[in-house]
């Protein structure tokens, strides 16, 4: 069902390593495209860079698996303030008739297995039960690999 929340980074998202070897220099940079985890982004609520409401127009959303929020400037503030603060909706809804009927299957599939095999954990049951495959499509990586 659908759920607000808050990303919030405290120093500004970078890419890279932010420390090289000494021979060399810093190897890292900011990101402009920030990854939002949670699947099925319904709308963005506010975006606060240091502490200060942006504009809509300051940033555009990319759909997507992760969605994103790109930024084509950042600008620096020396505030007290978390660096990146983004309230978004994110799931399926606003009735449980919005679900897609594999994640419904998939839920089935997984009590049934439960059921039926007392003791074992949730990774066992989402892989012996068969719903991972089924979720799978509906899956946010945010670069990981299952």
């Amino acid at each position: 069902m659908p759920r607000t929340y808050t990303l919030t980074y405290e120093n500004w998202p970078t890419v890279g390593t932010e420390y090289g070897s000494h021979l060399s220099r810093r190897t890292y940079s900011n990101k402009f495209r920030i990854d939002l985890p949670y699947a099925n982004l319904l709308s963005v609520e506010s975006v606060k860079l240091n502490g200060v409401v942006t504009l809509a127009t300051d940033y555009r959303v990319i759909p997507g698996k992760p969605a994103q929020i790109q930024f084509d400037e950042i600008g620096y503030n020396e505030v007290d303030n978390a660096a990146l603060e983004i309230v978004y909706s994110a799931g399926y809804g606003p009735t449980f008739a919005n679900v897609p009927s594999p994640i419904i299957q998939s839920i089935v599939m997984v009590a049934a297995y439960i059921h039926n095999h007392s003791g074992c954990d949730m990774g066992q049951a989402i892989s012996g039960s068969g719903a991972s495959q089924m979720l799978r499509p509906y899956a946010v990586m945010g670069g990981m690999v299952i």
